[in-house]
């Protein structure tokens, strides 16, 4: 997956914490704020 200004550890670690394996999950995780509970998101 290539998204401007994720690199690659910040990938893997929305990976590892939330599970994001697509855009979609991604999508979803913004919409339920999921990512600002994350340490340096």
């Amino acid at each position: 997956m290539e998204i401007w200004g994720l690199g690659a550890k910040r990938l893997k670690k929305l990976a590892d914490a939330l599970g994001i394996r697509t855009l979609s999950d991604l999508k979803n995780a913004i919409h339920a704020h999921k990512i600002r509970e994350l340490k340096d998101f």
